[in-house]
């Protein structure tokens, strides 16, 4: 089985997501809007569990307590990324996920979804949990929020954890 740790297409670079991230015209792949909000549609509400079928292992996270592992974790993308104190394994392991599909040219997630994906569990941990899950600079991270804020498919729960992602990151690094 296939995890982060050992999966090839987990080789993404952060220099490569910050490449990404420097979109000029604001599109980074070959999608329409209306199709992009088709699907970030349906993976909101998809089980995170299908989603990463391979990558979750039967055994409970090292730092969760006995009895709070999978069985206590989101169903979905949307509960995930609305739950006032996400799973932090999880959050870790969806942002693997996205970053893994950002470049993977058999990727069947369109990579604009891949990148809100990995953006927001990004923000989610800064802001629910207090905790950087990424060494990606500040500026990349800033940018893929101006991006994902201007992108009309994205919902306003979703363009407001950004936000508040987006404030964290200035506040912590003051001009």
């Amino acid at each position: 089985m296939n995890t982060p740790d050992n999966d090839p297409i987990c080789a993404v670079s952060n220099q490569g997501l910050a490449r990404m991230i420097e979109m000029e015209d604001g599109r980074i792949g070959d999608w329409e809007p209306f199709e992009l909000g088709a699907i970030f549609d349906h993976l909101w509400s998809a089980p995170v569990e299908y989603e990463l079928e391979g990558w979750i292992s039967d055994t409970e996270p090292p730092e969760a307590p006995a009895g709070t592992g999978h069985e206590n974790w989101p169903r979905c993308y949307g509960e995930l990324f609305r739950d006032p104190s996400p799973p932090l394994q999880l959050l870790i392991m969806v942002k693997e996920f996205a970053k893994a599909h950002f470049d993977h040219p058999d990727s069947p997630l369109p990579r604009e979804i891949a990148l809100v994906l990995y953006s927001l569990c990004i923000y989610a941990a800064l802001v629910r949990l207090g905790i950087r899950i990424t060494s990606l600079e500040d500026a990349s991270l800033l940018e893929a929020g101006e991006w994902l804020l201007v992108q009309d498919w994205v919902d306003h729960s979703t363009k407001q954890l950004a936000r508040d992602g987006m404030s964290r990151l200035v506040s912590a690094n003051p001009s």
